[in-house]
Parts: structure tokens; sequence; C-alpha cells
């Protein structure tokens, strides 16, 4: 007898409260056992809700939110939403200016239209950071906004203070419960009629959603109502035993897969005719659900593990053995992914497969198409994988495993890498098999990776580059030229000059070696030799020579695509502007609006590089320009327009690799400085050379002390601050650092007046003195506060009633960016609306 037609009773009832749930809060849960339903009520009211919707569904097992994220955007794109590059570009929020930027664009996306994000089977993710983050998006309470989630357990979230708030309502499996008129209706709606069978499969049920539906099935087929106790029995008698062997086969292989869509079973199958099956089966089946959206299946959990636990069989007529099945299954699976570029599921599958073969399809794989970012997505499953290859089959694909080693080096972090390639070395050295042209291969990659290691220590990193130059004949394959050459810094010396008195040996060490690492890198750091001298010469006081290295710079760097390497010498250029200003200065003058016109042009040069940086696809940059921007902000007064990320948490930044690992605490530092909130400055600056430890950073160290010392003047004194600030002036001496002492100003101004009365005689403090005088009579009417000519074009148009995405269409930028602008003006301003700063800008520019 042909098993049933799958037919799906629509309960007008929990329509009705679930769009008024969504329409009316922010956080919408659905929580329930297995096998209430869930999943159909979601789909049903996308369907019906007039939201725009995504639909994010978790799979099984434990995962962190990298890989959650991605695997958001991987559907969002399906569905040809313009956002999920966008999305996809910020990554994941692990800090509060991604959290920022997230929420920027989210509203900028669901401008004028609802949006509802519903994520399935949440009790997967077992992921705090992901908790966090949904529970800020509802905090965020965005105008059309709902997040639904779908669970078998309780969110980890604080449902009972959210629901408090009014921004999230909770629905337990009463919900979804059948009552006994909605029994039924689903009987009748499969032609049978009220009866004592009914009510008794009701009862058997106790509305469980799932129990009912094997009952319907077992009347259909059977003609009696069974009990609903063994479920995997109702399963056997009333689902499987309709099906032809070959349709029994077919779900038994797709239960190993989370989801599949019909062109990858005909390829996974071998069979072009198993879709049009599979769409045959969905038809009579509820357990197998279709996605119309995504043209995917998906099966219920239930029937799911039902059909994994179903004992093997022989042979179908697709020529399938039974011991291999799952391994073939796992291996075309593997490669369907890999084709499509998810790579991580691929790895996975590959390793379910278990082969030898697809062990070794693993390290092709990751050398072909493996990033740093497939490391973030599951670190220690990846491991896993990378672990349980044999060393032999490691062997024959040696640069795919060394791929995997430098990725895990720089995003989980040098410690954990280190044994694992001297491992690596220590085996592909011994290792026969290996030809000798491979092996020298081999060690100049692992040269290059030590040289990545010891960035801070610059005469090692460059033994390790000529070594490794001797080796890659032909250039590198693994670190290319678009890593990031100064490791996301604004400041290249920051990272490399550790002691006092070595700037001028470290210049020399870089020009000497740095074209063997762009040579065999294709160029990544081009136009780095010419950005170092620009900022030596810059902290020096020897201005005349900045401007000439930056344009070489920025020209070499062009050539080659060094975003990071523009980014710098932007930053330096930006810096160069007051300094110089400063330095031709006459005794007595103070030319602040020329000074704020000058730093406004020079700052809007860098803030231009925003599109380019976002392009890149790389949220590092995006932090490194908001850095540059906020130390810049920072000396000139403006606390209100440094980005407020780095306003919050100081010293909780610092990552292994990533962000240059000191840069950010200078600008944190300054920014303290500017709240005046001296007490927690002290504290910070005495625990900045400690956050870095064991590596050293000589301006970390001396903007340390300079921050110390304002902080004890603030609190004690001039003259008890003086006596730190002495030790920074040490510190700085033996390089004859000038500009970043000068860029404090007004703030240790006094404390320098002081010391010159000791040591009139004292050249380098009086160059210091008299360069830190000039800059701070600049900037006398602190914060500065000038509009730019943007800030004024869009001021004027919205003068006119014209819309930020009207300002936007006319003027090329987009909507984010304007809104930007004018909330940088209304600062500036003292205005909190439009209509305010509308009312204050004639009189505003009148004093300009």
């Amino acid at each position: 007898m042909p098993a049933p037609e799958n037919k799906i009773l629509v309960r007008d009832n929990v329509m009705e409260t679930l769009l008024d749930a969504v329409q009316r809060h922010h956080l919408v849960v659905l929580s329930a056992s297995i096998g209430y339903g869930k999943t159909t009520a979601a789909r049903t009211l996308a369907r019906v809700a007039p939201h725009r919707v995504f639909y994010l569904t978790v799979n099984t097992g434990r995962h962190n939110s990298a890989y959650l994220w991605d695997r958001l955007c991987n559907q969002m794109g399906a569905l040809g939403s313009e956002m999920a590059s966008v999305f996809r570009q910020v990554g994941f929020p692990e800090d509060s200016i991604q959290m920022q930027r997230l929420f920027e664009r989210g509203r900028t996306h669901m401008a004028g239209r609802p949006t509802l994000l519903i994520v399935d089977d949440y009790h997967y993710t077992c992921s705090p950071e992901v908790d966090k983050l949904l529970e800020m998006l509802v905090r965020e309470q965005m105008p059309g906004f709902c997040l639904m989630i779908l669970s078998r357990t309780r969110p980890e979230l604080p449902l009972d203070e959210l629901r408090l708030q009014g921004l999230a309502v909770v629905f337990g499996q009463e919900l979804l419960a059948f009552s006994r008129d909605e029994a039924n209706q689903l009987f009748r709606l499969h032609g049978l009629g009220d009866s004592a069978d009914v009510d008794r499969a009701w009862e058997l049920s106790e509305g469980w959603p799932a129990s009912l539906w094997l009952s319907l099935q077992s009347m259909l087929t059977g003609g009696v109502v069974t009990s609903t106790r063994d479920i995997e029995s109702l399963f056997a008698s009333a689902v499987i035993s309709h099906y032809s062997p070959e349709d029994k086969h077919l779900l038994g292989l797709l239960a190993f897969l989370d989801t599949f869509t019909p062109r990858q079973v005909a390829r996974i199958t071998g069979d072009a005719g198993a879709p049009r099956r599979l769409m045959a089966l969905h038809e009579r089946n509820s357990f197998l659900a279709y996605d119309a959206a995504t043209d995917s299946y998906r099966m219920h959990s239930l029937f799911r593990s039902f059909l994994m636990r179903l004992p093997e069989e022989p042979a179908g007529t697709d020529g399938f053995g039974p011991a291999m099945d799952r391994s073939v299954v796992f291996r075309r699976t593997a490669e369907w992914y890999a084709d499509e570029d998810d790579v991580l599921t691929a790895l996975q599958y590959f390793h379910l497969a278990g082969d030898e073969d697809s062990q070794r399809r693993i390290l092709e794989v990751f050398a072909e198409k493996g990033d740093g970012p497939v490391v973030s997505f599951d670190p220690e499953g990846l491991h896993a994988i990378f672990a349980a290859i044999p060393w032999p089959v490691r062997c024959r694909e040696p640069i795919g495993y060394l791929t995997y080693l430098f990725h895990r080096m720089m995003r989980v972090g040098p410690e954990g890498a280190a044994p694992l390639l001297d491992e690596a070395r220590i085996r592909f050295a011994a290792e026969p098999s290996i030809p000798s042209a491979l092996k020298r291969r081999i060690r100049g990659e692992l040269e290059l990776f030590q040289a990545v290691r010891a960035f801070n220590d610059l005469p090692r990193m460059c033994r390790h580059l000529v070594e490794a130059h001797k080796q890659l004949v032909g250039g590198a394959c693994i670190l290319q030229r678009r890593r990031l050459w100064n490791f996301g810094s604004p400041q290249t010396s920051c990272i490399y000059v550790r002691e006092a008195g070595s700037y001028a040996e470290i210049l020399k060490l870089l020009r000497e070696h740095i074209p063997y690492y762009q040579e065999i890198t294709d160029g990544c750091g081009a136009g780095g030799k010419d950005l170092f001298e620009a900022e030596y010469h810059l902290e020096i006081g020897n201005f005349e020579e900045v401007e000439p290295n930056l344009m070489r710079s920025t020209y070499r760097a062009g050539v080659k695509d060094q975003v990071t390497v523009r980014l710098a010498a932007a930053f330096t250029a930006a810096r160069l502007a007051p300094v110089r200003l400063a330095a031709c200065l006459p005794p007595g003058r103070k030319e602040t609006v020329v000074a704020e016109a000058e730093i406004e042009r020079a700052v809007g040069r860098l803030a231009d590089m925003r599109a380019r940086v976002f392009a890149t696809s790389n949220s590092m940059l995006e932090n490194t320009l908001d850095l540059a921007l906020g130390y810049l902000y920072a000396c000139v007064g403006r606390r209100d327009s440094i980005p407020a990320w780095i306003l919050l948490e100081p010293g909780g930044f610092a990552r292994v690799f990533q962000q240059g690992a000191a840069f950010h605490l200078i600008v944190q530092g300054k920014a303290l400085l500017l709240a005046e909130d001296l007490l927690h400055l002290e504290v910070f600056a005495q625990d900045m050379p400690g956050l870095l430890s064991p590596r050293r950073y000589l301006f970390v160290q001396i903007h340390a002390l300079v921050l110390e010392a304002a902080a004890k003047a603030g609190r004690l004194g001039p003259e008890t601050g003086a006596l730190f600030l002495d030790q920074a002036l040490e510190a700085a001496r033996p390089d004859g650092l000038l500009t970043l002492l000068a860029e404090y100003g007004r703030h240790i101004l006094p404390m320098l007046d002081l010391l010159h009365k000791r040591r009139p005689h004292d050249e380098f403090l009086s160059r210091v003195r008299d360069l830190t005088g000039r800059y701070a009579r600049l900037f006398h009417r602190s914060p500065v506060r000038i509009l730019s000519q943007r800030e004024k074009e869009i001021l004027g148009m919205a003068a006119k009633g014209m819309s930020n995405p009207a300002i936007a269409e006319a003027l090329g930028l987009a909507s984010i960016t304007v809104g930007k602008t004018l909330s940088n003006a209304y600062r500036k301003l003292g205005a909190k609306n439009r209509v305010e700063a509308l009312r204050l800008l004639p009189s505003f520019l009148g004093r300009e």
C-alpha cells in the first residue's frame, strides 16, 4: 500500500499568536521538546509574515561563534541578501567596534522594512559569545527587527529581565501541542472522520504532534491506532515499511547530512533520478521538510536518528556496498562542499569518510582554499581533524599541513603552534620519500614562519628572512602579499623598536632586509622601507624628509595593493600636518584656526581610506583605521570623536598577533587622559608594559611614562609628575624622539617648564619643550571643533529638507556614511538632533 500523502494542518491560532508576537517584540522564543513542530510553525510563519525573513538553521554538534556567523552569511547570501557580503566583511563582532558596525549596518539594511531573523535548533550553539551578541541585538531595539529563537532547551539569555522590559516573549510547548479538536481536524484532512480511534490517538499522544502524526500514518496504512510509546517501531511500521528498497537506501544515505539540495543529492548518489524520488518522498512524509527559498531538504531529528540507527542492508541496485556506503557518501559530500568553497564543511566530511584518500584531500583542499578565518570557525575541531591524519599521509602533502599550521599560529596563537611546527620540521626533514627540492621549500616556509613569530625582535626576524630567501627560490607559497606586513599597527616603528638608542640601527636593518621579505612574498610590505624612514624623520623632528618618503611609500604600496602600508602612510601624514605647522609657528603666535583646518584636511584624507579598507574584507584593518583616527583626535583634544569602542575596557583589546599588540594601548591611554580619569589613568599607565610582556616596545614604554606623569601631575602637582616625565625624556633622549612627546602639548608643558628651569642648558630638553609649547599653542582652544567641508556640505543639504538616503544618492555615498558624518557634525555643534544642529549652524560658521 503506498504511503499517504503529506498534508500539513495550518493552525490559525498558533499563527495568529506568533505573528502578533513578532510584530510587538524584539525577541520571540519558542522552546519545546523534539517533535513539537517548532520548525513547521516557524516556516509557516515565514510565509505569512510581512517581514523579510532570514532563516538560520544550526547544524548538529557544538559550534563556535565564527562558524555560526559564517553559516548565517551563507544563508543570507542564498536568499539574495545584499548584506551577506557586508556581514561577512564585518565578521562576528568579537569586540565593541564590530558590534557597533553591525548595528549601524543593520539599521541601514532594515530601514523601511521589518526584518525577522529565525534561528532554528539554537540548542546546538553552546556559545556564550553568540548568547551575548543576541542579547545586545535585542537590547538595541532596532525598529522593525525581531529575533525568533527555536530551541529544545531554554536559551542562556536573561529572558525574565527582557520580558519585564517588554522586549521578549517566551512560548513553551503548550502553544504547539494539539488540542482534541485540532487532532480531529488533522485526521479529517486525511479522510478519517471523527471516531473513538481519533480520540484514543490524541489521548495516547498527549498532544505531541510527532506522535499524533505517526498514529495517523498507522491508521491510514493499518486501520488501527498503535501505541506511540515506541516511536521507532511506529517509524518502521507506518513509514519505512511502505518505501521501496531504493528509497530506503536513499534516505539512509542522506540521513548523515544536515541539509541537502536536489543537485547535491544527484552528485552524491550518482543517480540523476534521485532528486525526483526525493520530491516524491517529501510529498508523503512530514518528517522530510523542503525550503523553497534555498531549494534544500532537511530531515526531522527524530526521523534522522531513526534512519541512522537502522541496521545495514546488502548493497542496493545503485552499486553502493553496505560497508562503503557511508564512506562514499561522506567523500562525495566533501567534494561537493569543496567545490562550493565551504572549506570547513568539506574538511569535516572528508574526516568522517576516514580513508587515506580522504585524509590526503583534507591537506590538498586546505593548501588550495584554506585560510585564517576557517581556523577561527572551529579551532579545536579543526585541530582534531588534522591530528587524526597519519604522518605518512602528511608527508605526502606537506604544504597543506604547513598551511594549516601557519594559519593556526596566526589565528590561535604562536605558543600553541610552536611545538607543532617543531615536530613538522623534524618529521619532514627525516622523511626519505620527500624530494630534496620540496624539502628545501619546506625549510624556507618554516624559516618564514619563524620570522613572523619573531616580529617584535627585528634582528632575529632578519636572520630568518635571509635564510628563507636562500631556500624559497621562486617565492613563498603560503605567506603571500595579502598578509598584514605591520600586523595592523598604524605605526610600524611601534612594533619593531624595542630598546632606547636602537632606532637608527633598526632602520638600517629594515633597509637591508625588507627586500628579502618583499621578494619572497610577491610584494608584501611594499613601500614599508620608505614608510619606516618617514616615521623616523617625523619622530626626530626632521620634518622636511617626511613627505618625500611618504610619497614614495604610497606609490610603491599602491603598485602591490598594500592597503596596510598606505593606511599607515596616511596616518603619518596626518601626524605631520600639525607638528610641521607648530615647528614653523613664530613665538607668541596662536594659529588655532589654521591648525584646525590643517588637521581636518589631514584627518579627512585618512578617513577617506575607509572605503579602500572595507574592500579588503579585513575587519582588523577597520580597527587599525579607527585606532589611527583615535590617536589623532586625542592629540588635538577631540575625545568625543574617538571611536566609542576604544573608550571601552582599556587594556582588554590585546590579541596574540592581531592589531600590533601594542598601539591600541597608547590610544586608550590618551583617551583616559582627555577624560581626566586620573586615578584610572595612573593604574593603566603602570600596567601598560606588563600587558605586552614578554615582548618589549620602546614607544609604549615612553607613552606609559608620559601618561603616568600627567596623571601624577593632575593628582599631586607638576613637581611630582615631572619626576616621571623625566624618565620618559631619558628613554626618548638616545634616539632624539621629539614628536611623540610634543603631541601631549598642554598636558606636559608645565612639567617641561619645571625641568627646564632646573636644566636650562639641556639641549634635548629645550628642543622637546620648544616643540611641545608650539604644539600646545596651536590647539589652545581645546578641544578642536571645526566642521569639515563634507560635514558642511551634508548639513547644507539637510537644511534643504533632504533625507539621508537622498543625500547619499546625490553625493554617491552610502547612507550609513551620511548618518555617521551628521553624527560627527552634531557633536561638534553641541547638538542633540538635526533640528537643533541646523539652528546652531549659522552662528557656529560665523565663529569659524
